[in-house]
């Protein structure tokens, strides 16, 4: 299934201009991918990126039916200090979420990273949206490219 797999990976904090753009990007790629014949979509379920990654995928299943959105998720109660909007939001992705995964069962310093690999593990695609070159996103891109994943780079022209 890896060969027809693709995750995601993104900054939690996006400039609110260009989040249009940004969704709009997500939504051709992920049509593009699914025509393609990817069929299995990962994400890690944090504000930001993920959830409108999340939000992409989902509202392209509408047209590519046999796609479907797999959740890697960090630990459990790793959303507990969202606003009551991302929890809500949040509840309704998982309901419409093939699978939902916990790396961890409670937080440990290492638990995103382990979700990240295990992203990237599991994909032949990363799409991604990284405007600076640190945090979780970059450590991402780079462990996505040593594993030769093929890269789609959200960030140009946006």
């Amino acid at each position: 299934m890896r060969d027809k797999s693709v995750c995601f990976s993104g900054h939690r904090n996006m400039p609110a201009e260009s989040c249009n753009e940004i969704y709009k990007k997500l939504v051709g790629t992920v049509k593009t991918l699914a025509a393609e014949g990817y069929t299995e979509f990962y994400c890690g379920g944090a504000v930001g990126f993920d959830m409108m990654a999340e939000t992409a995928v989902l509202d392209v299943k509408r047209n590519f039916p046999d796609i479907s959105l797999h959740l890697i998720l960090p630990y459990r109660g790793h959303n507990s200090g969202w606003s009551i909007i991302d929890k809500r939001k949040f509840e309704v992705i998982m309901k419409y979420a093939r699978s939902v995964e916990y790396i961890f069962d409670r937080y440990v310093s290492w638990c995103f990273s382990e979700r990240n690999k295990r992203m990237v593990d599991n994909s032949s695609v990363l799409v991604y949206y990284m405007t600076e070159c640190k945090g979780g996103t970059w450590f991402t891109v780079k462990y996505a490219a040593s594993k030769e994943l093929k890269l789609f780079n959200l960030t140009q022209n946006v």
